[in-house]
């Protein structure tokens, strides 16, 4: 495929019309690699190779984009313990409402958990949000544990830093710092006085 390949490559294995086009792609040469089983059409304007990812291809596929763990799974970070998809779309889309089947699943099962909050601003992706706001919303829709875990693995792969623009590591840290001070307030009396006493017998 040529130029056609850096394209899908750049896009993670997805590539719209235009950016296909500009790299000299024409309407009949897409429909032959179509009909040659060598690229797929998952909706209008929007193509992927045949082993970009499932997930991403059911997203496309319902008019939305992978969101929060969803999208953050497919940057390599954690993706939680749910089997779910999440995925947002334009607010009024059709997708609303539908309940989630497992990753990778193919159209015709259940469709995704849908967030209608998608910004068009969000361009990078054509399949996913930027990770930047994967993250954000993986704070706002996830439980505590899983939010912190997949910011702690976006610091530990360096994908994002702490010196980052990104407002989602201080965040995340606030958040768990509160879970620390909650959990600290909760323990038992018992657990406590035990825990002094260990600190004054290491002291001594």
């Amino acid at each position: 495929m040529g130029p056609l390949q850096a394209a899908f490559q750049t896009g993670g294995g997805f590539a719209t019309y235009p950016q296909l086009c500009a790299e000299g792609a024409t309407s009949r040469s897409l429909r032959r690699l179509v009909c040659d089983g060598r690229i797929l059409r998952l909706r209008r304007g929007v193509y992927a190779l045949p082993g970009a990812s499932g997930s991403g291809m059911v997203a496309v596929r319902l008019g939305a984009r992978l969101a929060g763990v969803s999208a953050a799974e497919s940057f390599g970070l954690w993706g939680g313990w749910d089997e779910r998809l999440t995925v947002c779309a334009p607010k009024n889309s059709s997708t609303a409402g539908r309940p989630a089947p497992a990753r990778g699943a193919v159209i015709g099962e259940l469709g995704p958990r849908v967030h209608s909050t998608d910004d068009p601003r969000d361009s990078a992706w054509c399949w996913r949000v930027a990770l930047d706001r994967c993250l954000l919303q993986t704070l706002r829709w996830s439980d505590e544990e899983t939010a912190i875990a997949v910011v702690d693995t976006a610091l530990t792969a360096k994908v994002i830093d702490r010196e980052s623009s990104s407002p989602a590591p201080n965040i995340c840290r606030e958040r768990a710092r509160s879970s620390v001070v909650r959990g600290q307030g909760q323990r038992p009396a018992s657990s406590r006085s035990s825990a002094s006493e260990s600190n004054r017998r290491g002291c001594s």
